[in-house]
């Protein structure tokens, strides 16, 4: 944004023209064990929300993902 700024000349320079970025540290990826799972999910009282974190882990989706989904454009709610 700041180049581009720069570029129409919103702005006379840059200030972030000779920053560092800080290094970005690579995690290996994070899994539940299958005790993990279910420890969490007996912990859960409520059936309906056991269920949304059961479709979450079970499918492997993403919370953005998830909540993109429309269930009438999968599924026939009319017609049974």
């Amino acid at each position: 944004m700041l180049r581009w700024a720069t570029r129409q000349r919103y702005i006379g320079q840059n200030p972030a023209e000779n920053l560092e970025l800080p290094k970005r540290v690579k995690a290996p990826p994070r899994y539940l064990t299958r005790e993990d799972y279910l420890k969490l999910r007996s912990s859960i009282d409520d059936e309906e929300f056991r269920d949304v974190v059961d479709f979450y882990l079970l499918t492997g989706i993403r919370r953005g993902e998830g909540l993109l989904l429309k269930i009438e454009e999968h599924f026939d709610l009319n017609g049974g």
